[in-house]
């Protein structure tokens, strides 16, 4: 498509065609170039002819200029006269101005709203980089679209809106993005691209600079935005990686636009001062955040620095520098200061926070513009700035303490470069490179035997010709060992590409014509590449992400041959050729090789004790292989090595067990995986259910060779309809005495060494771990062997996995329903529909609390049998090493409790609160019923109360005393707190915390079972038998409770805070004066406090796409724009609200429906390829936090100071 561009009001020529060729760039993958340009000015009648003379001759026309609200702006008035059309005032527009105004804290001046006015049925384009927005309008297949004059406003408009609108509108595929670079000329970046990317067709990478950046851009066509964005990801990648540092982010508009995006991200601030650059980096920090809210003050001069300093450095010093930045962050109170301190000749920056400065020196080269000099400098200070606020939390490299800054003792400053503009090299440069000329001809003479040497010179020559061939020969193998690990890295990124372009893609992909009609659609572009494509295999987090093939005539084939069918050592995942696809047979045998450089099957060595062991499988328990016919998602429940050559015992020929339809297959099958792995799990089994089987070598007998006699085998039962599959319902401990090959010791075969007997002694396998392991209360029996090797040592395990609740229907008869029902019918009671959608949610919550509870009783258990074999081998061993091991157990034993107090929420099952969710509307719509039902005077009376009390004053519960009444192992459960509360407590924290934070627990838990049994809820928990110090400890609070006005309060409670707690009303509505907001930064000492995940962008998309219904590429090209928090609760740790795409939804959906994560206090970073999900404690954050109140107890508080912290204004007694 041809378009014209008119330059509007005081437009100048040179201005528009340096715009018109910014706008090509940009415009290029959506296949528009600007063929005209034309100034028309201020003068309407000209304005008027330029319209309709452009749009005579082109389908695009774009205009720039006449905005403002000068007299010179009457560019929209101009457009809607010629089309016939009313100015009309668009409000979202004018609010938006209004608040801009409000946060630079002016008043808005009346003539500003006419910013805001635009014509009829027009689209309007926001201002991106000021409050200046653009507009456009539609005649037929014709567009006409107006924009800011100034540069930093309208490129950023037409990248972000104007790209996006004109690519809807023709259904094109292209897309262009930008990776950013500072510190770097346009030289440089241009040799290291074409030197890689020079032969790309399909993306295309050209260079271009930008006020002393530089840019790559990336310019890919496909059939739709996100086929486009997966071609041009890897691009993006391999720049981000190629130019590092010096590559600061992904479409950025500036350097100090991500500056101040960094520290806003982290709710920080920064002030500056600086000396001998003009007010230059006030200007850029100011412009760039005009609200003030983060930058908050400039300074120019040598700001706070003793006369010491300066006398003894002088004011173009590093040492000025730091006290500089030092006195802009304390005189503001922020928390960064920065500082700039030049002479013409020396210049140096600083950055400093509260404990630490860091400085760089810039080179400062001869023979360039005063102006270009002095951007250079500061950008170069603002780049360094980047890059110590980048490494955040973490502490960046060379820093000072401020204490040794005052007195001039600094690391050595780092050094920084300004890039020279073409045709301005050096003088330093230039001789360095004449030098190198005139040693180029003495060079061979040192080097080859030439007449006139002596017998030893030529020796010596001879020797070092031998050496150096040598060398590289050497190198030469290196060289091809690493490319072809590069190459096959790059094939197999390719092929992920492909797969995840058909699963966007799947009903508009285009299949072959021999396309089998029974096939998967999302298999279409890789059956186009090879036909023998049979699945694809990821393990999610790992390299595991590849094509699987199916051959059959040859069960080797593709042994050394990648999915292409070239020759390659790695070769691809295959399948057994004795497997079926359709019908599936019940194991599927996959093989892959074990790649030192951690390709193909290489990281399934990383779930063997002797590689990552536990924590690796804890991490990574699900196997997800999707074939062609269906998907399928696998639980990891064993790990094992087996020999394939008799000399070491007895052969398991796993790779024979395809069939297991035959009853005495199944059971040998499951025997031996079992008894041979190196772990125990809750993952059951059942007859009918299917299988996978990786299959790896392994070296545990000798050197990496192809004969390798040993295999690494990891087994995985596919995930029943209903069950999770995210592995989070899965607990592992290890097995103490794995089958393993003759010559194997069990403790070299479960990695265990000497060094590590403390560990060695808590991870045995004793009777309570296997209580913790063992399956859920209410399984099918399966066969014979299975029960021997799974549940035959615990038959009535004490610690069930979650099972559905339960309640009577009929006297005879017990249906499966939820918590929530009850929650529902006790809402009902209540005429506040604020409290009944609080009790609602809070049910929700339920599941989180009691599947973190699951993995307490394993690790008490755990612990509890440490102490108990540290005994006997003290008992057995010798003085010297009982004490030895004594000492160990006690350091494990200490290790466990504050591990256990931590991260036991990571080992949990995963909360039920989707399925939760999905019932309770139906629940509610019965609670409403009834609700209606009530009689009138009473609920009359109801809604008079609503208006003046708070959900507490409502709901007044007294302490009935009597049984408490829950939910355990499936089925309804009466019984005395005396017996019952020990058995919760157990559960939720454990042996290994503190006594006042045990009493607190039981108190809160008492307080919790009795609030909802008198609302009629029945509560569900897991049970465990107690030790002696949580009997102890709950015996001595037994029949206390928490009361507010005189009534049992409601005590929620959950693992780890983000450092303060949340308010009710904001995750579950209703109103309870005692579930507000409170400190709890001990929280933040906890392991695992922060967690980050790490997804593609691509797997982003499809999230949201499922869960809101959003297309975020047809939202925006560039994922950084996908979403924007809104607002956060009170604390601003949990978020209230955020923008996803054109939604906007709360935190708490977010976290729980659509991403899954531990917290609703969480931040969202992107690199230019993935984005970074980081969350802050665990669990809704309602009430008391279980890990604050262990922590609080250590501090040496009491059991009330706790509860009455975590649930202020209410009283223990």
């Amino acid at each position: 498509m041809n378009a014209e561009l008119i330059g509007a009001g005081e437009v100048e020529p040179a201005q528009l065609e340096h715009m018109a060729g910014i706008f090509n760039e940009i415009l290029a993958s959506e296949n528009i170039s600007i063929e005209t340009c034309t100034v028309a000015g201020c003068d309407p009648r000209k304005l008027r002819a330029a319209f309709q003379k452009a749009s005579s001759r082109y389908d695009l026309v774009l205009a720039v200029g006449g905005l403002g609200l000068g007299p010179e702006g009457n560019a929209k008035e101009t457009l809607a006269a010629f089309l016939g059309r009313r100015l009309v005032l668009h409000q979202e527009t004018l609010k938006r101005i209004q608040t801009a105004y409000a946060r630079a804290g002016r008043n808005m001046p009346q003539a500003a709203s006419r910013l805001a006015a635009m014509p009829e049925q027009s689209i309007v384009f926001p201002g991106q980089k000021g409050i200046t927005p653009g507009c456009g309008v539609s005649l037929g297949k014709k567009q006409i679209i107006l924009l800011p004059d100034l540069e930093r406003e309208a490129v950023p408009m037409v990248q972000a809106c104007v790209a996006p609108y004109l690519a809807r509108l023709s259904g094109g595929g292209g897309v262009i993005r930008v990776v950013n670079i500072f510190g770097l000329s346009e030289e440089e970046v241009h040799e290291k691209i074409e030197s890689k990317y020079g032969s790309l067709r399909n993306p295309t990478v050209s260079v271009r600079s930008k006020e002393g950046e530089v840019q790559a851009v990336i310019s890919t066509q496909a059939n739709s935005k996100a086929e486009a964005s997966m071609l041009a990801a890897p691009v993006i990648k391999g720049l981000l990686g190629m130019f590092g540092e010096y590559a600061y982010g992904v479409d950025q508009v500036s350097l100090q636009n991500v500056v101040i995006g960094s520290l806003r991200a982290n709710r920080m601030t920064i002030a500056s001062a600086e000396d001998g650059t003009e007010g230059l980096l006030e200007d850029l920090l100011e412009e760039t955040d005009s609200s003030g809210r983060i930058y908050l003050k400039g300074f120019q001069g040598p700001l706070a620095v003793p006369e010491k300093i300066l006398k003894k450095y002088g004011p173009a010093s590093p040492q000025t520098a730091a006290a500089m930045a030092k006195g802009a962050m304390e005189t503001t109170h922020a928390s960064f200061g920065i500082a700039a301190a030049g002479d013409g000749k020396h210049f140096f920056g600083a950055v400093c926070d509260s404990r630490a400065v860091w400085t760089v020196e810039v080179d400062v080269p001869e023979r360039l513009s005063e102006a270009y000099l002095q951007r250079m400098l500061v950008l170069a200070v603002l780049d360094f700035a980047r890059r110590v606020i980048a490494a955040l939390p973490q502490r960046y490299e060379g820093a000072t303490s401020l204490v040794a800054a005052a007195e001039g003792k600094l690391a050595k400053p780092f050094s920084a470069k300004i890039p020279i503009p073409p045709g301005q090299e050096s003088k330093k440069k230039k001789k360095k490179k004449e030098k190198r000329e005139k040693k180029r001809g003495g060079f061979l003479s040192s080097i080859f035997p030439f007449p006139g040497d002596s017998f030893g010179e030529v020796l010596r020559k001879v020797v070092l010709i031998i050496a150096v061939c040598t060398f590289f020969g050497s190198a030469g193998y290196l060289g091809v060992y690493y490319y072809q690990s590069f190459s096959n890295q790059k094939l197999s990124e390719a092929m992920a590409d492909q797969y995840e372009a058909g699963i966007i893609a799947s009903e508009r992909l285009e299949v072959p014509d021999n396309y089998p009609e029974d096939y998967q659609r999302k298999f279409a572009n890789l059956y186009g590449i090879n036909q023998d494509i049979g699945a694809w295999l990821k393990i999610p987090d790992t390299l595991v992400n590849y094509p699987v093939v199916f051959y059959e005539p040859d069960n080797l084939y593709y042994s050394r041959r990648d999915f292409t069918g070239k020759s390659n050592r790695h070769g691809v995942p295959w399948i057994e050729a004795r497997c079926t696809l359709n019908p599936q047979c019940d194991n599927y045998i996959v093989y892959g090789h074990n790649m030192t450089d951690g390709q193909m099957f290489g990281e399934l060595i990383k779930y063997k004790p002797s590689g990552e062991g536990l924590e690796f499988l804890k991490a990574h328990p699900i196997i997800s292989m999707d074939d062609v016919y269906r998907d399928n998602d696998y639980k990891i429940m064993s790990v094992f090595i087996s020999t394939t050559n008799p000399k070491y015992g007895g052969v398991f020929y796993y790779n024979y067990f395809t069939d297991l339809s035959n009853e005495q297959n199944f059971n040998n099958f499951v025997k031996e995986v079992t008894d041979r792995s190196f772990y125990i799990s809750n993952v059951d089994v059942q007859p009918g259910d299917k299988f996978i089987t990786l299959s790896t070598c392994s070296y545990e007998y000798g050197p990496v060779s192809d004969n390798a006699d040993v295999r690494t085998v990891v087994v995985g039962r596919r995930v029943r309809e209903g069950e999770k599959n995210d592995g989070s319902d899965i607990l592992y401990q290890l097995n103490p005495s794995p089958k393993v090959p003759e010559g194997f010791s069990k403790e070299i075969a479960a990695g265990a060494h000497a060094g590590d007997a403390a560990q060695y002694i808590r991870s045995q396998g004793t009777k309570a771990v296997q209580q913790a392991a063992a399956p859920a209360a209410g399984q099918q029996e399966t066969a014979a062997g299975q029960q021997e090797s799974l549940t035959s040592q615990q038959e009535k395990p004490d610690i069930p996995v979650m099972a559905e609740a339960s309640r009577p229907s009929e006297p005879a008869t017990a249906i499966t329903t939820d918590p929530v029902a009850e929650s529902m019918k006790a809402a009902q009671a209540s005429s506040s529909q604020a409290a009944l959608d609080a009790a609602r949610a809070a049910a929700s919550e339920e599941a989180e609390r009691q599947a973190w509870a699951a993995a307490q009783a394993s690790q008490a258990a755990q612990e509890a049998e440490a102490a108990r074999q540290a005994e006997q081998a003290k008992a057995a061993a010798s003085a010297s090493e009982a004490a030895r091991l004594a000492a160990e157990a006690k350091a494990a034993s200490d290790a466990a409790e504050e591990e256990r107090a931590s991260m036991a929420a990571l080992e949990a099952a995963a909360s039920r609160e989707a399925e939760l969710e999905a019932q309770a509307a139906k629940e509610k719509e019965e609670a409403e019923k009834l609700s209606n039902q009530q009689d009138s005077s009473s609920r009359e009376e109801d809604e008079n109360e609503e208006e003046n009390q708070d959900k507490d004053s409502n709901d007044k519960v007294s302490d009935p005393g009597g049984p408490l009444t829950i939910y355990a192992s499936g089925s309804k459960r009466s019984s005395s707190a005396e017996e019952l509360i020990p058995q919760i407590v157990m559960n939720e924290m454990g042996a290994g915390f503190s006594q006042e934070a045990l009493k607190a627990q039981a108190v809160a838990a008492y307080s919790y079972v009795r609030y909802q049994n008198a609302h009629g809820i029945v509560p569900t928990f897991y049970l465990n038998t107690p030790s002696s110090d949580v009997a102890q400890a709950c015996q001595s609070v037994l029949g206390q409770a928490v009361y507010s006005g005189g009534s049992i309060a409601f005590t929620p409670f959950y693992a780890t805070s983000a450092g303060v707690t949340a308010a009710s009303s904001d995750v579950w509505g209703g109103s309870y004066s005692y579930l507000v907001p409170v400190d709890s930064s001990v929280d933040e000492r906890a392991n695992g406090y922060e967690k980050s995940v790490s997804l593609s962008a691509n797997e982003v998309a499809a999230k949201v796409k499922s869960a809101m219904k959003v297309d975020l590429y047809a939202y925006s090209d560039n994922p950084d724009d996908w979403f924007g928090i809104e607002s956060y609760t009170e604390g601003e740790q949990y978020v209230k609200e955020i923008r996803v795409g054109d939604k906007t939804t709360s935190g708490r959906a977010f976290r729980e429906q659509v991403m899954n994560l531990r917290s609703a206090a969480f931040d969202i970073d992107y690199d230019g390829s993935r984005f970074t999900f980081t969350t802050r404690g665990y669990g809704h954050g309602v009430g008391m936090s279980q890990n604050g109140a262990n922590f609080y107890a250590k501090d040496g508080w009491s059991y009330t100071d706790i509860l009455e912290h975590y649930y202020p204004g209410t009283q223990v007694q």
